[in-house]
Parts: C-alpha cells; sequence; structure tokens
C-alpha cells in the first residue's frame, strides 16, 4: 500500500511537472508573440509617420520651387533712392531667411536634397537634355534644372539635369 502511495505520488509529480513544463512554454509563446507584436506596432507607426512626412514634402516641393526661381530673379537696385534701396533689401533678406527655414524644416524632417554634383545616376536623376562641354567626363551633371529630393532612401522627385554627352 504504500508503494501504492508512493508511485501516485511520483506520477502527480510527474504529471505536475509536465503541466508546469506546458505552462512555462506557453507563456514563454505568449511573451514572444506579445513581443513580436511590440514591434509591428513601432514599425506601422515609423511607417505612418514617413507616410505623412512624404505626403507633405510633395505638397511642399512646388511652394520650395517657387521660392528658389523668385531668389534667381533678384531685382537690380542701383538708380533707385537710399531708402528703396534699404527697405527693398531688407526684404530680400527675410524671403530669402523663409526660404532658408523651408530648407531646415526638410532637413529636420529627414527630406534631403538630391546631389547633383557628380555623375548622373537613372536612380536619382532624370535626364532633361544633353550638350557637349570639353574637358567634362561623359554623363557627368552640367547643369541643374530643377532639383531633386529625397527621403531616407526614397526619392520624392529625382533632380532633371543637362549632362555631358561626350561624341
Amino acid at each position: 500500500m504504500k508503494e501504492e502511495k508512493t508511485k501516485k505520488i511520483k506520477k502527480k509529480k510527474i504529471d505536475w511537472k509536465e503541466k508546469a513544463a506546458e505552462f512555462e512554454s506557453g507563456w514563454k509563446r505568449a511573451l514572444a508573440d506579445y513581443e513580436n507584436l511590440q514591434k509591428e506596432q513601432i514599425n506601422a507607426a515609423m511607417n505612418a509617420r514617413t507616410s505623412i512626412k512624404k505626403s507633405f514634402a510633395q505638397d511642399l516641393l512646388p511652394v520650395i520651387d517657387n521660392f528658389a526661381q523668385a531668389l534667381k530673379y533678384k531685382p537690380d537696385l542701383t538708380g533707385l533712392p537710399e531708402e528703396q534701396q534699404k527697405m527693398t533689401e531688407a526684404w530680400l533678406q527675410g524671403i530669402q531667411y523663409i526660404d532658408k527655414q523651408f530648407l531646415e524644416v526638410m532637413n529636420g524632417l529627414g527630406i534631403e536634397p538630391i546631389p547633383t554634383d557628380g555623375t548622373f545616376d537613372t536612380h536619382m536623376h532624370e535626364a532633361a537634355g544633353t550638350r557637349m562641354e570639353e574637358g567634362k567626363d561623359e554623363g557627368e551633371i552640367l547643369e541643374v534644372m530643377m532639383p531633386g529630393w529625397k527621403i531616407g532612401d526614397h526619392i520624392l522627385r529625382p533632380a532633371k539635369v543637362i549632362i555631358n554627352e561626350v561624341e
């Protein structure tokens, strides 16, 4: 009878160990699932932020282009009375400051201009035309028609450039 009790106790002990192992395994799976869910939520939030930044940048690019275009045509102030020259200079400085602020905001959001000081790259540049300039390499960017922008590795708009064409 004592042996039977001992066997029953050992069997219950084994059953409890198996149950404990089963519960531990389930707990570990649940913990791993929870950690994976947290990672998925973080990735989803990052993707949403990036998407919002892309949309914002797409809407803002024409404004930045127009500012850059306007700044190319700085008026000649010679011949104006001194007071008008000072007022116009102050106004132009304000416009340049606004342009600078736009670029700082874009950089703060991770939105950067595409480099155009080198060789044509089909992933980042769009050829708006070609011309020949001696002393320049084949495919070298000669002129930027419209700046390009990127956010991380994603191209928002390729840079439109004129490239060198060697005979």
